[in-house]
């Protein structure tokens, strides 16, 4: 099809790409409803306990139904009336209750994404509660799938002739993966951008068409249904005034009459009062104040709007930028409680869309298009920022760092024309409106892989396979925890850890009976001394597949990921620890090992090296240049603050491999005094044991602290310190050659001559070479 024919196949074809578009829409929030698990968007159990309470008691909870913090109920009721009363038909005798997973909440999804444990209650096909859900879910989508109809209208309403602008704008709102997300699971969210939709649309009528009664009235029902399904939908409220103030303008530059205007005034007003007028009253009846829900925030609101300096002042903006970040990648992509985010790819993207709007939108307002459309423009503008720093002010004032962008839904419709308007008008002519619809199917792409990409892989349980298949991946081991597990054996898929990354650990479990108890497998990286350093602890398969769940024999491939801490001390290496118990009690299953016997309440083995997560530059004091057999070399040294001490003396050795070792290489210190004689000796391997030279890499420098110890009886005079290695086998040293290739005398590195003036008193003389 030519480019030049585009518009006029929209303009004809426009009523099947509309209705296109919408069934689209909602079959692709079915299928994010059936990738989430039930319970797992955000606050969706509390939003499905008020529309069960509605359901089953037919009438509005009170103060004293609340009762724990997962509940809604102190929301206002539009859209929990609404889909309770279109789901109350269904059964959910069978009290289906949500078991919470309670190691979710890291942040950093270590212990699992989802909130509740999930159940096989919950396939399909759906009964009872689960149904329950579902329905309510379906009802999420008609009132998203409505709110991409709107849009459209929206968009036709300021641009009459624009058919593009509509579609583009239908397109954008319908596919943006958060807005699916949102209209796939129950939410208050969903019904207050409809509501606020409608009340964007008309306003623009009155904006477009003037004044006249019947818009004005669906106007003011339109905000007070949008206040009655949730509360940020007051930020709507000035849009509505400015709308009308600029249509009263309007009606005065042209020397009409004001009596029409005023009157239509007057019945916004009393339309809206009579839809949520009584919802305040009831509130402040039962519950002493208009607003039932974060009175904090109102009070914190009218104290700063009486001294607003003062409320500057208590604002953290630290928590700003961080805040802003989440917001905008939320806005477009976030799932789940709002912790599943997508690629960076995907928020560049975005960012290149609204940046390329932005620019449209500057030259749009700079044209000559009408004084109507510039002003519907920037209301529609206008409603994003207020929606928008309504969110920002309550964050800051709860000190919450989690902007969530779906607190700027309300206003999707609006936003999503502007954004096609941006492009559409930064489009060149020749170009036509190839651009848009590039826009669109971009958009229908990234909405139909997400659910696969991001949502389903998040909620997936660790395969369960064959005892076979275990002996053929993994590194055996036979602990058995308690009559309940076994412990077949683990994979690490890393050779070397990093401080501050995250080390893959699978672990081959077989289910020696079935369990009621969800048990908790914590796992840890250990160090030679038995110090942690870096932990995880979650229900299996990240939460994923709790231990009440399997059945007997299975065999579950599980794999967690552990941070190694930034205290671990490297170059080093660290164990594995792995205990199973009862959260939050603590019991611990007993553990016996292959051979049967009783080895604690953990499984400790394997070993992994750690280093640092950028190969660190030493700036050495002292250099020296000796190789040991072309198999390692002492390349200096540095004395440590102590030096001075009356207690004991530290310096560290810098070794470097100069090729990969097999063996594990013992380092010895030795004190010789002014006859040649060995007075004292420091013999172990390479930083306590910590990093045996057979884990060491070509080229890698290795820091080697040595102290004397205080016990050796060293009297005053001048003492040499020579340091080498030998394998502990057979005792043999290494060979020594200095910068000039000349072997060193008893294949020692001669490192600095040390002068003790007396018992109390050392002195380091450092050896210069020349």
């Amino acid at each position: 099809m030519k480019v030049v024919r585009l518009g006029s196949w929209l303009r004809a074809q426009w009523r099947w790409l509309v209705a296109g578009v919408v069934v689209a829409h909602a079959s692709l929030s079915l299928l994010y409803s059936v990738a989430t698990p039930i319970w797992e968007g955000p606050d969706e159990l509390g939003h499905y306990r008020h529309v069960r309470f509605v359901a089953r008691n037919l009438s509005l909870p009170t103060p004293e139904d609340s009762t724990t913090a997962l509940d809604q109920l102190t929301h206002p009721p539009m859209y929990y009336v609404f889909t309770g009363l279109l789901t109350a038909w269904v059964d959910t005798s069978d009290n289906l209750k949500p078991v919470e997973n309670p190691f979710a909440a890291t942040g950093t999804m270590e212990g699992g994404a989802n909130q509740f444990v999930h159940s096989d209650a919950e396939s399909f096909p759906y009964r009872g509660t689960v149904l329950a859900v579902h329905l309510a879910r379906a009802v999420s989508v008609l009132l998203g799938s409505l709110v991409v109809l709107i849009t459209y209208h929206l968009g036709r309403s300021i641009f009459p002739s624009r058919y593009d602008v509509a579609f583009g704008a239908m397109v954008i709102n319908a596919f943006a993966p958060s807005f699916l997300f949102m209209s796939s699971v129950i939410n208050n969210d969903i019904m207050v951008t409809l509501f606020c939709s409608l009340g964007l649309l008309f306003s623009v009528r009155v904006l477009r068409g003037g004044p006249r009664l019947k818009d004005l009235l669906a106007l003011g029902a339109s905000t007070g249904l949008a206040i009655l399904s949730k509360y940020n939908a007051v930020a709507l409220i000035p849009v509505v005034a400015i709308c009308v103030a600029l249509a009263v303008i309007e009606v005065v530059r042209r020397r009409q009459s004001l009596r029409l205007p005023l009157v239509g005034a007057a019945a916004l007003l009393i339309s809206a009062l009579a839809v949520s007028g009584w919802w305040f009253l009831r509130s402040v009846a039962l519950f002493g104040t208009p607003i039932t829900r974060s009175p904090r925030i109102l009070s914190r609101l009218l104290a700063d709007l009486r001294e607003p300096a003062e409320g500057f002042r208590k604002i953290d903006w630290q928590l700003l930028p961080e805040g802003v970040s989440y917001f905008f990648k939320s806005y477009w992509a976030s799932f789940g409680w709002g912790n599943i985010l997508a690629e960076s790819w995907l928020y560049a993207l975005m960012g290149i869309l609204c940046l390329a709007a932005f620019c449209g939108l500057m030259i749009f307002f700079l044209s000559k298009s009408s004084r109507s459309a510039k002003w519907s423009a920037a209301l529609l503008l206008l409603a994003f920022v207020l929606f928008s720093l309504l969110a920002i002010y309550r964050t800051l004032v709860v000190d919450d760092s989690i902007l969530r962008g779906r607190y700027a839904l309300p206003t999707v419709s609006g936003a999503s024309v502007l954004l096609s308007l941006g492009v559409v008008q930064l489009t060149p002519r020749r170009l036509g409106r190839l651009p848009i619809l590039f826009v669109g199917v971009g958009m229908l792409i990234i909405g139909l892989i997400a659910p696969f990409r991001y949502i389903a892989p998040v909620y997936a349980r660790p395969p369960i396979i064959s005892v076979e298949q275990a002996a053929r991946e993994a590194i055996p081991l036979g602990y058995r925890f308690g009559e309940e597990l076994q412990l077949l054996g683990y994979r690490v898929d890393v050779e070397r850890g990093r401080i501050g990354e995250f080390v893959p650990v699978t672990l081959y479990w077989r289910a020696l009976s079935a369990m009621e108890q969800n048990y908790t497998v914590g796992l840890s990286l250990l160090d030679p001394e038995g110090n942690h350093h870096g932990q995880a602890a979650s229900f299996p398969g990240r939460g994923n597949y709790a231990t009440s769940l399997w059945k007997e024999g299975e065999v579950v491939m599980d794999t967690y990921h552990v941070r190694v801490a930034r205290t671990y001390p490297a170059p080093g290496l660290v164990r594995y620890y792995v205990a199973v118990y009862a959260y939050p009690q603590g019991d611990h299953l007993v553990v016996r090992d292959s051979a049967g016997e009783e080895v604690g309440h953990a499984a400790i083995f394997g070993v992994l090296p750690v280093q640092d997560a950028k190969q660190p530059q030493y700036h050495v004091q002292h250099t020296l240049q000796y190789e040991l057999g072309e198999r390692a070399a002492l390349v200096g040294y540095d004395l440590g603050e102590g030096l001075q001490s009356t207690v004991h003396a530290c310096f560290t050795l810098y070794w470097q491999a100069l090729e990969e070792m097999t063996e594990d290489y013992t380092v010895f210190v030795h004190i010789v005094d002014e006859q040649g004689q060995t007075v004292a000796q420091i013999d172990s391997p390479p930083r306590g044991g910590y990093y045996p030279t057979s884990y060491w890499q070509e080229g890698e420098v290795v820091p080697d602290e040595r102290c004397i110890s205080p016990d050796a009886k060293l009297s005053a005079g001048t003492y040499r310190v020579f340091a080498g290695m030998y394998l502990l086998e057979n005792m043999q040293r290494l060979p020594v050659v200095d910068v000039e290739g000349t072997p060193a005398p008893e294949d020692r590195c001669f490192v600095l001559e040390w002068e003790l003036t007396s018992p109390r008193t050392r002195q380091f003389m450092p050896l210069v070479l020349r």
